[in-house]
């Protein structure tokens, strides 16, 4: 399902009854909720609704990021390799 591609106050109301449809509302209303009964307030809201809503915390992507360049790195060194094997 696409988000409707109206303007104007025809254009919120579509996007408004597609955003309930599918379930965006509920969720962050409930995500919402959630933080705001927490007795110690989370120094990263951002974090805290990230993972409530099921994505990767920032320390995951930065672990997967630096992962990513180490088998760059090992890639690039694996066809050197290669090609001063085969070229004399």
């Amino acid at each position: 399902m696409k988000l409707p591609k109206e303007s104007g106050e025809r254009g919120q109301e579509a996007s408004k009854k597609y955003l309930e449809s599918s379930g965006v509302v509920d969720s962050l209303t409930k995500v919402l909720f959630a933080l705001n009964e927490k007795n110690d307030k989370p120094t990263s809201t951002f974090e805290i609704i990230q993972q409530k809503l099921g994505g990767p915390l920032v320390s995951d992507y930065k672990k997967l990021h630096a992962e990513k360049s180490e088998l760059q790195i090992n890639t690039m060194i694996f066809w050197l390799n290669i090609h001063a094997y085969i070229v004399p």
